[in-house]
């Protein structure tokens, strides 16, 4: 489980050891629901730092904002920048450092797990999003039914034996004529 104070006390030192530009974290948003992501620059500011279940986004999108920024500056700051990363998360982080869109120099890993709290599911179950409603509708017109099949994304679409439309979510049984998609 994660100390918060712990977590507050790393990022003030890193801080004003000025090992770090600023730290990507969350704060309490100001609707006190969802937390939001925060820019802390000075160690006095970590007292908005805060970890909760509700933590669900994943900070490493703004990486790529700061090497866009960096690339943009004459005289950029080469220190770090500081992270807190869950474990979910680290995944995102480490593509992004395998595919060389940022050096491992370039950032500063604040680590935290969700084990205890785990973190809340921002996303309503499959069942009421896609699985339980049908993706398309069954269409009487062999043209329109040709058109139905073909608009769907190929990762959506494949061929069942006797040629039905077969959803990875769910089979819809949505006949396909020959030679649509």
């Amino acid at each position: 489980m994660v100390n918060l104070e712990d977590l507050k006390k790393e990022a003030a030192a890193i801080l004003k050891d000025e090992k770090v530009k600023y730290i990507i974290g969350y704060q309490k948003n100001s609707n006190g629901l969802m937390p939001s992501p925060v820019f802390i620059k000075k160690p006095e500011d970590v007292e908005r730092l805060i970890w909760n279940p509700a933590c669900v986004h994943n900070l490493t999108r703004f990486l790529v904002d700061e090497k866009r920024r960096k690339a943009r500056e004459k005289h950029p700051d080469e220190r770090p920048v500081g992270i807190i990363v869950k474990g979910c998360d680290s995944r995102a982080l480490v593509v992004l450092l395998q595919e060389k869109f940022i050096n491992r120099e370039d950032i500063y890993i604040i680590g935290v797990s969700c084990e205890s709290a785990g973190v809340v599911d921002e996303k309503p179950p499959l069942c009421r999003s896609l699985s339980c409603r049908p993706l398309v509708r069954q269409v009487e017109s062999p043209r329109m039914r040709s058109a139905a099949c073909s608009w769907l994304p190929c990762y959506l679409r494949s061929r069942a034996a006797n040629g039905t439309f077969v959803s990875p979510m769910k089979s819809h049984g949505v006949p396909c004529p020959p030679g649509s998609g």
